[in-house]
């Protein structure tokens, strides 16, 4: 049969086939396709529209959340853009403070919308606002397993990376490009076992300075600090650590020079929480760096309570292929889950934790950083001027 006298046999079932029953519409399709020879899908296709019929044309749902689109774009705002497996865990948690704090208003109805929606609809839904987003810059730091037993300087403890207290520190340079003279460093430190991060920045790479930063951070953890690993820097294989960490009888391990996976916790994080809050500018007067920390201790709140993190906690090897099972929780939550932690140290960061408005807390952050930026520019000026 030619192509018009299929199209001529088309046309004669199309308003048959419209007002048809299910079975009867089987039966249209099941005659048309010994007639014609087309396939199943292209038949529907064109005998689905009466007024249009080789025209094919995608029928337009109404998506079930449109109700609450907005309040979901405004909670993915408050969570800094995460991703869409990040952000489904996240979004209980932000409703949960919003709510108690009078920042969000929802019903019933609007509550069980945003709780059942799906990763990949919160994807669908939110990829037009993603692409506005532009790409930020990366951190030019190395990448890097965690070093457990080789090249130990000082062992107390096994290294245990599921039990809470061992820590992978790392130091971040704000040069401003411009590696020369003075100016000041973050230590970063992240617990291995909870995703727990602190900073503290200080002004220069002595190793004094150094120590006394780790030690403030490594206070502000709630569990005490067990072992520190770190890179070869200068700034951390030194006595003064050394025999800090023989002191306090903590684990002192150091990464194996040059090999690329070395400290992965930590370094993935250099941008996620310390470059993409500071960025890149150079900071070497005291009253930056005082701005810095205060920039730290909000951020601690925001990051450990309410922006979730993946962790890989299995593989299994098929041949060459690798499956990864990832788990994904806020750093508070993991204490909660940990058995080692003591419940009196759980019901202290609860209480805590219901004090915090997550909005409010990316207000402070803006505005620090606000603040940070015009101490900048007023030392630059300054500096013209002279």
């Amino acid at each position: 049969m030619d192509k018009q006298s299929c199209a001529a046999v088309i046309k004669h079932y199309r308003r048959v086939y419209f007002r048809a029953t299910k079975k009867g519409k089987r039966e249209i399709l099941e005659v048309l396709i010994g007639l014609t020879g087309y396939h199943r899908k292209y038949l529907i296709r064109r005998l689905g529209d009466p007024g249009q019929p080789a025209k094919y044309l995608r029928r337009h749902k109404p998506s079930p959340y449109a109700p609450v689109l907005e309040k979901l774009k405004e909670l993915w705002t408050y969570g800094k853009y995460p991703c869409s497996r990040r952000f489904k865990v996240m979004i209980p948690i932000y409703l949960d403070a919003l709510v108690r704090f009078g920042e969000i208003t929802l019903t019933d109805e609007e509550k069980r919308l945003i709780g059942r929606i799906s990763e990949r609809t919160i994807d669908r839904h939110l990829k037009a606002e993603r692409r506005q987003l532009t790409l930020k810059a990366r951190s030019g730091t190395k990448p890097g397993t965690l070093l457990k037993s080789q090249i130990p300087v000082k062992m107390w403890t096994d290294w245990d990376q599921a039990k809470p207290g061992f820590l992978e520190i790392d130091s971040v340079h704000h040069n401003g490009g411009n590696p020369s003279g003075f100016y000041g460093y973050t230590v970063s430190l992240e617990d291995v076992a909870t995703g727990w991060h602190e900073n503290q920045a200080h002004l220069g790479k002595s190793e004094a300075y150094t120590l006394e930063a780790i030690d403030l951070a490594g206070q502000r953890f709630p569990f005490p600090v067990l072992g520190l690993d770190f890179d070869t820097g200068g700034e951390f294989v030194n006595w003064h650590l050394k025999q800090y960490c023989d002191r306090k009888r903590i684990t002192y391990t150091r990464a194996r020079q040059g090999v690329k996976n070395d400290q992965c916790y930590v370094e993935q994080s250099n941008w996620s929480q310390v470059r993409e809050y500071v960025g890149y500018s150079r900071y070497d007067q005291a009253e930056q760096v005082k701005r810095l920390n205060q920039i730290y201790r909000v951020m601690s709140d925001y990051l450990n309570y309410f922006q979730a993190k993946e962790r890989c906690v299995k593989k299994t090897r098929n041949g060459a292929r690798v499956k990864r099972v990832f788990e994904t929780r806020t750093p508070y939550q993991q204490i909660l889950a940990q058995p080692d932690i003591p419940q009196a140290v759980k019901n202290r960061l609860t209480k805590h934790y219901l004090t915090l408005n997550p909005k409010q807390l990316l207000k402070n952050i803006v505005g620090l950083q606000q603040l940070l930026s015009r101490l900048g520019n007023k030392i630059c000026g300054a500096t013209n001027g002279r």
